[in-house]
């Protein structure tokens, strides 16, 4: 839904400008995220949610 508001798309790509990406970049996204396999996630969240980090809040 974010890439249907003008003002989204015009923030995004203008960030990318800025950040050196350009506009192709913008226009390659959907190929970068069909990309993507479950081994790239999973390899991700074993990088980020370590069950050492966890903690158990209970609120009563």
């Amino acid at each position: 839904m974010e890439e249907e508001s003008v003002l989204t798309r015009a923030q995004t790509l203008s960030v990318l400008e800025s950040i050196g990406f350009g506009y192709d970049f913008y226009l390659k996204r959907e190929e970068r995220l069909n990309k993507v396999n479950i081994h790239d996630v999973h390899r991700l969240a074993e990088e980020y949610f370590k069950p050492e980090n966890y903690f158990i809040h209970i609120l009563s």
